[in-house]
Order: C-alpha cells, then structure tokens, then sequence
C-alpha cells in the first residue's frame, strides 16, 4: 500500500506543479486522507476503550512501549507515511502556486497591491 500509494502521490505532485486546480484538488484530497485517518483513529480508540480510549490514540496513534501497547500495523505505519508525504507535497505545491489554497475566497487569493 504505501509503495503504490507514495508513486500515487508523487505523480499527482509532478501532475499539478504550477497548475492551480490540480493543486486545490490534490491538496483537497490529502485533507481528505488527513480527516479519515483522524476519524479511523477515533473510531478505533472509541471502539475499544471509550472516550479516554479515543483520547488516547490520538494522543499516541503509534502506541507507547511503557504502557505495553502492541507494535502499530502496517497499515497505520502506511497512512501515516502516505499522511507526512501528502502534506509535506502540499506545502511545496502551495509554495509554488500560492493562489491555488483550496477554501479560500478570490479576493484573499490576489496579493495586495501595498508600496
């Protein structure tokens, strides 16, 4: 998954380089990814132990060794790599073509015009 996931990623990167909907799209979706993996570590921490079981795993999504948890799997080690790789691409699109940030109004897009 994370092999397939991270050439994925990188061709919508090299997609979207300098063009501003490809960049709103692709930073939309890994706002989407960002919002489901939140909403899977919830439900997880919600289904096994609660509200504090919720808390917890996202306070420690991977877990912690003093408390005996089990190693992550890899599917969340995947995510969370597809997650960092996905915002750090945004970051670099967004650098590239500041007008294209996804949400906002057309008038907060255009630079001030101040001497």
């Amino acid at each position: 998954m994370a092999g397939g996931g991270t050439a994925l990623e990188v061709l919508l990167f090299l997609a979207a380089m300098g063009h501003e909907d490809d960049t709103r799209f692709f930073v939309t979706l890994v706002l989407i990814l960002g919002a489901a993996c939140t909403a899977g570590l919830l439900w997880s921490g919600l289904r096994d132990d609660g509200l504090v079981g919720a808390l917890y795993e996202l306070k420690h999504p991977f877990g912690t060794t003093l408390a005996g948890d089990p190693r992550p799997s890899g599917l969340r080690v995947a995510l969370a790599w597809l997650l960092i790789l996905g915002v750090s691409l945004s970051g670099i699109l967004l650098a590239m073509t500041p007008n294209a940030a996804p949400f906002v109004s057309g008038a907060a897009r255009t630079p001030s015009n101040r001497p």
